[in-house]
């Protein structure tokens, strides 16, 4: 397989389960990680027992982040059409469409119904680079934890910059393996779950394949986030609270320095 971000096909192993580019640094996941089908593991399970302990539960502390990006993007781009790739349940379409015509997709029926009933969006179901848009074109394209978990982000990109207006912007939030919390914790890294997460950018090779793929890059960042107590006890030490404890629902805000926010522009 060779390199999404420079093409190159030379691999040495880092960590159990993880491939480095030789070339540029780029890591992924093994092999054998790109045979499973997505719509057998981002289902309901996902988002419960899952990635995530409990998404709806989760759903304040997602949308004080998804508030917290809008900022940025409105900086950019203040209206026009939108479009969430893995738009999960909706949360963030529902934050968007205060300011944009919003249309998300995603891959799972039942992902699909949860978003459409939460949003009251527009919801496509289906791969993105199956789904034909004919002569449509979008102002604001969204990757929220989305573009780690693609067997070709190259070819998404792409895509995207097909459908993307002219002077559109592309906003991406994704981890950055090389931070310095990564370096420190190595494969005990809470990102690090190749079953899900096939690949894992650092600031460098994500900005990178973005300008290989014509982008021009107006905003990066580390951004904080905010989390429930629950999300963060169940990513640490894999266990959930007291569904009853109001503890479970306490949102803590922290900047770890890990996670990756890249605005581009067409």
């Amino acid at each position: 397989m060779k390199c999404f971000v420079c093409n190159y096909n030379q691999w040495s192993k880092k960590y159990d389960n993880l491939l480095r580019c030789e070339k540029c640094g780029f890591i992924r996941a093994e092999n054998h990680f790109f045979n499973i089908k997505p719509e057998e593991i981002y289902n309901q399970k996902y988002f419960s027992k899952g990635d995530y302990a409990d998404y709806i539960k989760e759903e304040s502390s997602l949308v004080d982040n998804f508030k917290n990006r809008l900022k940025e993007i409105v900086k950019f781009k203040k209206r026009g059409q939108l479009l969430e790739i893995g738009s999960a349940y909706g949360y963030f379409l529902k934050e968007a469409g205060k300011y944009f015509a919003v249309t998300g997709i995603d891959i799972d029926r039942y992902v699909c119904e949860q978003a459409r009933n939460i949003s009251k969006k527009k919801i496509i179901c289906g791969n993105f680079l199956d789904i034909n848009f004919k002569n449509k074109k979008y102002d604001v394209i969204c990757l929220f934890d989305t573009i780690e978990h693609l067997k070709q982000p190259k070819e998404y990109l792409q895509k995207i910059f097909k459908i993307l207006k002219n002077a559109g912007i592309v906003a991406i939030e994704t981890g950055d393996i090389a931070s310095l919390l990564p370096k420190i914790q190595g494969h005990k890294w809470r990102l690090i779950k190749p079953k899900y997460h096939l690949s894992y950018f650092s600031k460098n090779t994500l900005t990178r394949l973005l300008k290989d793929t014509g982008f021009e890059i107006v905003h990066i960042s580390h951004p904080g986030f905010t989390r429930t107590l629950q999300q963060i006890i169940y990513k640490l030490f894999g266990f959930n609270l007291n569904k009853d404890s109001r503890l479970s629902e306490l949102k803590i805000k922290v900047n770890t320095f890990d996670i990756v926010f890249v605005i581009t522009k067409k």
